[in-house]
């Protein structure tokens, strides 16, 4: 399995979800099929509060929904972190996801 540098997106707090989904981590569970119940951010063990929008650190070439805990999700720009890269849902510019 792959792992990626992460850190979450700029001014993502003010992004709504797409139609139809009451919340990131919504969006993020029905694109993967699976319930979200740990932060994806490695070391932390907290539980999932909302799904954040990051960017790979370096590479910046998409944005991505990540379930992570409240103290993970508020540190934008300020940490980089790791994450697995098969836990992460890409957007595409319509904010769909591209599986």
């Amino acid at each position: 399995m792959t792992t990626v540098l992460l850190k979450i997106e700029s001014g993502a707090t003010q992004s709504m979800p797409p139609e139809g989904f009451s919340s990131w981590l919504a969006f993020w569970e029905a694109q993967r099929g699976r319930r979200a119940t740990e932060c994806e951010a490695f070391g932390c063990d907290r539980e999932v509060t909302e799904a954040g929008r990051v960017i790979k650190s370096g590479k910046e070439d998409g944005v991505y929904i990540l379930p992570l805990c409240d103290r993970c999700s508020s540190q934008a720009n300020t940490r980089i972190f790791k994450a697995w890269d098969k836990d992460l849902v890409m957007l595409n510019t319509d904010l769909e996801a591209v599986i």
